[in-house]
Parts: C-alpha cells; sequence; structure tokens
C-alpha cells in the first residue's frame, strides 16, 4: 500500500500537487528574485530591510507556497471534477483561485500602503498566468492519467516518462555539457 493509498487520495490528485510544488516554487522563486524585490527596493528606498534574504522569511515564504499549492490544485480539482476540463474550465478556475488569493493579498497588501500600484501592476498578471499554468497542470494530469495507476505495467512511472519527454522541448536552459569521463 503507498502513501497515496493511504491518504485516500487519488494519485493522480497527488501527482499534480508534486508537479505543482516544483512549478509554483520555481514561479514565486523567480518572481520574488527577478521582479518583486527591486520593486520593493525602489517602491520603499527608506526602508533598508525591505525584502530581506533570511532563513525566518524563506520559511514563512514556504507555509505560503505550500497553502497556495494545496488550494490551486485542490480548488482546481474540484472544479474540474464537477464541470469537465478543457480551456474554457482552466482559465474559470483559474480566474477564481486567483482572486481568492493573489487578488486578495494585493488589495490588502496595496490597502496597508505596503505596495504601489506599480508592484499590482506586475504581480497580478505574473500570479495570474502562475494559477492557470497551475491549473492546466491539474487538468492534464487528470487528462492524462485520469484515475488509473500513475505506473505503466512495467513498474514505470508514466509521470516521470512523460515529463522526461516534456521537459527539454520546454526548458530554457540548454542542457548539460556530458561529465569528463
Amino acid at each position: 500500500m503507498t502513501p497515496a493509498d493511504r491518504s485516500g487520495l487519488p494519485r493522480p490528485l497527488v501527482a499534480a500537487l508534486l508537479m505543482n510544488f516544483v512549478w509554483i516554487n520555481v514561479s514565486e522563486t523567480v518572481r520574488y528574485f527577478a521582479v518583486l524585490r527591486g520593486l520593493l527596493h525602489e517602491a520603499f528606498p527608506q526602508l533598508p530591510d525591505v525584502a530581506p534574504m533570511s532563513v525566518p522569511i524563506f520559511l514563512i515564504w514556504g507555509i505560503w507556497d505550500t497553502i497556495v499549492i494545496a488550494a490551486i490544485t485542490g480548488l482546481a480539482w474540484l472544479y474540474l471534477e464537477r464541470f469537465g476540463g478543457g480551456w474554457r474550465s482552466v482559465l474559470i478556475a483559474a480566474t477564481c483561485c486567483w482572486l481568492a488569493m493573489f487578488v486578495v493579498l494585493w488589495l490588502g497588501v496595496y490597502n496597508m500602503n505596503l505596495a504601489t500600484l506599480k508592484i499590482l501592476a506586475a504581480m497580478l498578471p505574473w500570479a495570474w498566468a502562475e494559477t492557470v499554468i497551475a491549473v492546466k497542470i491539474v487538468d492534464w494530469v487528470r487528462e492524462r492519467l485520469g484515475r488509473s495507476q500513475v505506473l505503466d505495467h512495467d513498474g514505470n512511472n508514466r509521470l516521470i516518462l512523460e515529463l522526461m519527454r516534456v521537459l527539454p522541448l520546454v526548458t530554457p536552459f540548454p542542457p548539460a555539457p556530458p561529465s569528463p569521463p
């Protein structure tokens, strides 16, 4: 019996959670370092410790990401189970999740004068795109794996095999050079 069997969660849902764990953590980290950190320093130059990089901050970020991943993946799964998959459903589910989490968060932060309109203009579209991709991952996993087992008849993990097939096509990074003998 696997952990997914004991928890009662469908294996495709567990696969979607794991894929979104990777996707959302990568997206949130890139967003922070590539965009948000600079915008916060620009908006609040009088605060020397704005957007600090420290262990407590990253631990809280880990909690935030875990909540976001569970909420987006779980809510998207429920929506897609009820209304079916496809881009229309993906966009509706993603927009609902985005409104409930990111728009509420950033409006609250803005309302407390802790963000500028420029920050909102950068963060909200990024968060919407991140959410759409996360919901599409859920849709893709549901479509590809359905309620079947993640392992194929040879014991190979279909999800990993599919990722290995697809990722070289979408990664912006060149392949690593071969290691010396």
